[in-house]
């Protein structure tokens, strides 16, 4: 299990100061850094037992357990978080694998069990008592609700998969976090076609690092938990009030994300199909996937470009005489595919 990159003891001591209190192989200055930010030890209002997030280029998975004081192994410790670093998307996965790193050195306060067990699955991708055979690449699209989050915003779903497919920047706002994962990891679904975990940003904090790490990027989606986030509007093309069900786009972007009359009509298809019941998370998500890349067919088919027919070139898409608000969006997705010559 190659995937993985580092484990990591963060404590919170009687004296209520955090430290890393062990890591292996290795963390830089600056993932030392963000683990510890986002580790939630000093949050007196995370009642949350796991989350995730990411570090760079990163991802990093937190178990966190407390009343370690009880123990007769971690007595001056108030609150543990064992945080796993991996290059791979999937949360349930590795928050199991935190979990059971996190019992291993509550039983003896002792890390040279759990530094075993890391050897063993990175050599091997297998542990005794670690049951492993259960997850596999899937879980990813398996543990993503798309039917609840349509639910959520009924048709106006569809502002948000249009942003996305235009490869917008979209932030995300709750006051639960576990509400804000949960919708978070289940938006990429609506441009699976590109099958890119790597645009979520699912936990970010106003801290200057983090900020200007989510400036570099394009096309992310990027989740918050603190409310000041929505007078950010120069961080997002499309904010999600969770807590809310509403949507907004600012100024900047209105003339940009547009949901023409076809896929608005799709729109309520697929929302009365999650209403009745009537379809699974999976069928959904093929659904769309086909959606998208018959949108993707019909622009090359009908305007691509005489001497690169694989490509769209402005002129045939102006040659097609559409509307000005579906010409736009025809040229923001051709631009988010790179199939503008």
């Amino acid at each position: 299990m190659q995937s993985l990159v580092s484990v990591n003891i963060i404590e919170l001591d009687i004296n209520n100061d955090v430290l890393i209190a062990w890591t292996y192989p290795t963390l830089t200055k600056s993932e030392k850094e963000e683990v510890v930010q986002k580790c939630q030890l000093t949050n007196q209002e995370f009642e949350e037992e796991t989350l995730f997030a990411r570090i760079g280029e990163k991802w990093v998975y937190y178990f966190f357990s407390t009343n370690n004081t009880q123990t007769k192994t971690i007595p001056k410790v108030k609150k543990l978080a064992v945080c796993v670093l991996t290059t791979d998307f999937n949360p349930e996965k590795y928050l199991y694998i935190a979990e059971k790193f996190n019992d291993k050195y509550v039983e003896d306060g002792n890390p040279v069990n759990l530094l075993k067990s890391y050897i063993s699955l990175y050599a091997t991708s297998s542990c005794k008592d670690f049951e492993m055979e259960k997850f596999n690449q899937l879980n990813p699209y398996l543990e993503s609700p798309i039917s609840s989050i349509i639910s959520l915003f009924k048709t106006n779903f569809m502002m948000i998969w249009a942003a996305l497919f235009m490869k917008k920047n979209v932030v995300v706002y709750s006051n639960s976090y576990y509400e804000l994962l949960t919708v978070v990891r289940s938006l990429p679904l609506l441009v699976m076609h590109r099958q890119n975990w790597n645009i979520l940003q699912p936990y970010v904090q106003f801290e200057e690092n983090q900020i200007d790490y989510l400036k570099s990027q394009n096309g992310y989606i990027a989740g918050f938990t603190d409310p000041q986030i929505k007078n950010q509007e120069n961080l997002y093309d499309l904010f999600i009030d969770v807590t809310t069900s509403e949507i907004s786009i600012p100024e900047h972007a209105q003339g940009d994300i547009i949901v023409t009359k076809t896929y608005q009509q799709l729109a309520e298809q697929i929302f009365k199909a999650v209403e009745s019941k009537s379809q699974t998370d999976e069928r959904i998500i093929k659904a769309l996937n086909k959606k998208n890349k018959e949108l993707i067919l019909n622009l090359v088919k009908n305007a691509g470009d005489s001497e690169n027919p694989q490509k769209i070139s402005l002129s045939s898409i102006k040659n097609l005489e559409l509307s000005r608000q579906t010409e736009i969006f025809v040229i923001n997705v051709a631009s988010a595919e790179n199939l503008l010559v």
